[in-house]
């Protein structure tokens, strides 16, 4: 599977440096609300949160476009979330990582896009609640899905512009467990 996500990262990259007017690389930032399927995982969750733990969940991806014509892209990327709950010297941090690929269709409806996107993922948790050395684990690979809903504002605006999007992706992590992610996102296109 290391290979596997080597080589797709290698194309990827490869594809950027060498971009044509027809591939573009894009980036996106935001906040996510999580769906944790292991319901030890969502108790442990709400546990920290009563105990004052605070948390911090950010979202990320990085990817490239390639546009078959005006409406449809074959999107394909790399994403990660950051989950973090952390008190004092406590904490614990769940990272989401993965790679996603699809289509994104452009209706014609000034800068809406929607998307619909292939999803495979990992989840690292690191636990250190307890004194002493941190403990972490790992999920099985999961093969889910993704949908995105985005608003692209460059149609409006000359020069740089936003992107807002909110996307759903749903991906298992074993033992009949799916995780779910709702996530809020912004870019900026020029």
């Amino acid at each position: 599977m290391k290979k596997i996500i080597a080589v797709i990262a290698f194309v990827l990259v490869a594809g950027m440096l060498s971009a044509s007017e027809y591939i573009h690389s894009f980036w996106s930032f935001g906040t996510s609300a999580l769906f944790y399927g292991d319901p030890a995982v969502s108790e442990l969750n709400e546990s920290l949160k009563k105990q004052d733990y605070k948390s911090l969940v950010l979202t990320g991806e990085y990817g490239g476009r390639f546009q078959l014509d005006d409406k449809i892209d074959f999107v394909m990327s790399g994403y990660l979330t950051f989950d973090s709950l952390g008190k004092d010297t406590s904490s614990i941090l769940r990272l989401d990582y993965g790679l996603t690929g699809g289509v994104r269709l452009r209706p014609g409806l000034g800068g809406l896009a929607l998307g619909c996107e292939y999803c495979t993922g990992q989840r690292a948790d690191i636990n250190h609640l307890n004194e002493g050395k941190a403990q972490s684990t790992t999920t099985q690979w999961g093969n889910g899905y993704r949908f995105r809903f985005e608003y692209d504002f460059s149609a409006l605006f000359s020069g740089i512009a936003p992107v807002l999007g909110v996307s759903w992706k749903s991906v298992p992590r074993g033992n009949n467990a799916r995780d779910g992610n709702l996530a809020f996102y912004f870019r900026l296109v020029g």
